[in-house]
């Protein structure tokens, strides 16, 4: 029917976008080269004995003089997979700095100052410590946020004494403590500075005799137990050693069944790559741009040729990585998921249809990109984009979107798309924040199944879909605050119901999926894994919602609290069996330690504004709606 809009914007219309523009512009994603500011009460960095024939650090117009897109795209052969060395630099400049960029400067630039200037990096300010426990291990005083060199990381004792600690609980079996991993991460950052040119991999050609990895030592692939690219504690690791005996190349070794090699490790395959190597290094360290790009363009050749042609990957897959590593479409679609909230903000709660419409088409917008970037990865890897925690955040905002232009479709009115652009632009942001792993690895074998496809992608869809029945539901918080009629609330409330039919349908049907896929990976259907557990609690809490609904008891606040506390068992499913319990579903924990302390924080957070809603519902449910018309839908709506 069609129903008369507002004569225009209510309080509460302006009010939200005001606070929409306001958290476009504090939230809006830094670009992945930005220059990282000096964290407060940090020493400013202090300037490196200078390397023979130039000055330390370089300067950025040596930088923006050289060319090096043939290097970026040169073929680098880690963790099983062959990528182009931009995305290489990029992994290896975050794993030992902490963070995308030193300064501002390119990756692939930076990386090559590290290995053409490595005594002098040794004292360069740029490593990132972000723990307040091993801040103070490794400077020896107080502080949250700290920048040290490597050389600090070399020489602190009490650092080492906590690497040491984790290795002896993991001997003797005893359970990790928080501060474990983040010790064996911050002792790692040195060893993958110290292996830079170890692991620079680019001729597929095995290792000449007497190389280094060919001589029996355990490789990544046997560290790396978790799978997720980071080399974890041994049990082989330093004990009592002092930090300057550590063997580091004990503890992270390289894959020993890769079979390609760096140049020098090639034997008289790699000579020639070798030789123009070194002029490549003299020319950086010469700051001389015209014989650095001579000298790389030869380099590439030399490398090339060194192997068979079809052994490298192919041209165009390496510069559709490239161009993903450049243009970040997943940083971007979160901007334009915040243009379409603000749009709709104003659309919905203004009623006017074309400010509306635009929002819609805005969030389509940020749709697209959210699936560029899905297809990249997954014909990257081979599989599913949900391997891993980033990917299956970007799969869950990508199905959001799509839930709520299928329902917009039918309903018209702009909640739907309004839920999707609010919920999606905050995980975008907070995906983005986050130390969550963003690089493409190679799946554990337990996920190595067409099952991975269909169960998770499915348990995905059922969390967007019910993720969108809790943004629906915070707004008839919203509009029962700002006094609506009671036709409005029931129509915002059969949304709301809508929505977690859809979601519950996907995760019945993704958990039976998951049982047969445990059968036959583990040999059982059901084993109240934590992670089995939680999904069975999510799945009852809203079947005991839909019960209710059916028998006309949850209707009114009641029904819009009780997505509150679905929510509540959603987010724990999803990430807190991942970081806070041991599960063998935790393949999802791969990023940074500190994600487990933020879900802390985070599971604070959101009881507080859960207990707000609670006394607010209480208090709604008391006073009642206002019995007036309907101003949900914009003029002309059908």
């Amino acid at each position: 029917m069609n129903l008369p809009r507002l004569r225009r914007p209510s309080l509460v219309a302006r009010a939200l976008a005001a606070v929409a523009v306001v958290t476009l512009v504090a939230l809006a994603p830094r670009t992945a080269l930005a220059e990282e500011p000096t964290p407060a009460g940090a020493a400013a960095p202090s300037p490196a004995p200078p390397p023979t024939g130039g000055t330390f650090p370089a300067p950025r117009s040596f930088q923006d003089a050289i060319d090096l897109t043939a290097l970026r795209l040169l073929a680098v052969q880690v963790d099983a997979r062959r990528k182009p060395l931009d995305t290489w630099a990029r992994e290896r400049v975050r794993r030992i700095t902490g963070r995308v960029s030193v300064d501002g400067e390119d990756p692939v630039f930076t990386v090559l100052s590290m290995l053409f200037e490595a005594d002098a990096w040794r004292t360069r300010e740029a490593i990132h410590i972000d723990n307040a426990r091993i801040a103070e291990a490794v400077t020896g005083k107080p502080g949250r946020r700290v920048v040290v060199t490597l050389a600090d990381l070399e020489t602190a004792s009490d650092l080492h004494a906590l690497f040491r600690d984790a290795n002896a609980r993991k001997a003797q079996g005893k359970k990790a403590e928080s501060i474990d991993a983040l010790a064996v991460e911050t002792i790692g950052r040195l060893t993958y500075f110290r292996r830079l040119a170890i692991d620079l991999r680019v001729i597929p050609a095995p290792r000449a005799p007497g190389a280094f990895g060919m001589d029996g030592r355990p490789g990544l692939a046997e560290v790396d137990d978790d799978g997720d690219g980071h080399a974890d504690i041994r049990d082989e690791s330093p004990g009592d050693q002092s930090p300057g005996e550590i063997d580091y190349d004990e503890c992270f070794a390289p894959d020993s069944d890769d079979r390609w090699s760096t140049p020098g490790a090639a034997g008289e395959v790699g000579a020639d790559a070798a030789r123009l190597g070194d002029l490549v290094g003299e020319a950086f360290l010469a700051r001389d741009a015209e014989a650095f790009d001579r000298w790389a363009a030869g380099f590439v050749g030399a490398v090339r040729a060194a192997g068979a042609a079809d052994a490298y990957p192919d041209e165009a897959d390496l510069r559709l990585e490239l161009g993903f590593n450049v243009y970040r479409p997943f940083t971007w679609a979160g901007r334009v998921l915040f243009g379409a909230l603000l749009l709709l903000l104003v659309g919905v709660a203004g009623g006017w249809g074309g400010v509306r419409w635009s929002g819609v088409g805005l969030l389509g917008l940020g749709i697209v990109l959210q699936l560029w970037s899905l297809v990249v990865r997954s014909y990257l890897h081979g599989h599913a984009p949900v391997g891993s925690l980033y990917e299956a955040t970007a799969f869950g905002v990508t199905m959001l979107g799509i839930l709520a232009l299928i329902f917009e479709a039918f309903y018209r009115n702009g909640w739907f798309p309004l839920a999707a652009a609010l919920a999606g632009a905050v995980i975008t942001q907070l995906a983005e924040a986050f130390p969550i792993g963003r690089e493409i690895h190679p799946l554990q074998p337990v996920l190595r199944s067409y099952w991975l496809n269909i169960h998770v992608t499915c348990m995905l869809t059922a969390y967007a879909a019910l993720t969108l029945a809790f943004a629906i539901a915070l707004g008839w918080f919203v509009r029962r605050a700002s006094g609506a009629p009671r036709a409005t609330l029931d129509r915002i409330e059969l949304l709301n119901y809508r929505s977690i039919q859809a979601g519950y349908m996907f995760l019945a049907t993704g958990i039976g999926l998951g049982a047969i896929w445990a059968n036959q990976s583990w040999g059982r259907y059901w084993d109240w894994d934590p992670k089995e557990t939680w999904a069975f609690i999510t799945l009852t809490t809203y079947t005991v919602f839909l019960h209710c609904r059916f028998m006309g008891w949850a209707r009114g606040a009641f029904a819009a609290l009780w997505n509150v506390f679905g929510f509540a068992a959603i987010l724990f499913t999803y990430l807190g069996v991942s970081y806070l319990l041991e599960s063998e579903h935790s393949y999802l924990a791969d990023g940074d330690n500190r994600l487990g302390t933020w879900v802390w924080v985070g599971a604070g957070v959101y009881t507080l504004g859960a207990a707000s809603l609670v006394w607010f519902g209480m208090q709604s449910t008391r006073r009642g709606p206002k019995p007036a018309e309907d101003t949900l839908e914009p003029a002309g709506a059908a």
